[in-house]
């Protein structure tokens, strides 16, 4: 049963996330382009942690949602530096360096396992 809870709560959570969000209302100082850019961000993200969770991925899928999100990544800081978003900013670009550089280790890892065998 805790297994079961572990595997699905970020889904339903993502789901409440979303309702709550329709529900109250995004506010006007928003911009409308950072909503989008969020959304295909963690999308995206998302995306990964489905596949991964329930199906078995090939290493070039993982390695190709992976680069996609460090681009949606790069692209929130460029629109983030242009609105002069501080918050985004620092957001945008924590994660950009972070998924880079598990993306490093993680490919790094993979050449030398490939070296052993």
């Amino acid at each position: 049963m805790n297994e079961l809870y572990t595997k699905y709560a970020k889904y339903v959570s993502l789901i409440c996330l979303i309702i709550g969000l329709i529900y109250a209302g995004i506010p006007d100082v928003v911009k409308s382009v950072f909503i989008y850019e969020y959304g295909v961000f963690f999308g995206i993200a998302y995306l990964l942690f489905i596949l991964r969770d329930f199906f078995n991925p090939s290493k070039k899928i993982v390695a190709a949602l992976t680069i996609a999100n460090i681009i949606s990544a790069f692209i929130l800081f460029i629109t983030a530096v242009y609105f002069k978003d501080v918050f985004s900013t620092i957001f945008s670009a924590t994660m950009c360096i972070g998924i880079s550089f598990a993306f490093y280790l993680e490919s790094k890892k993979d050449h030398k396992n490939k070296q052993k065998a």
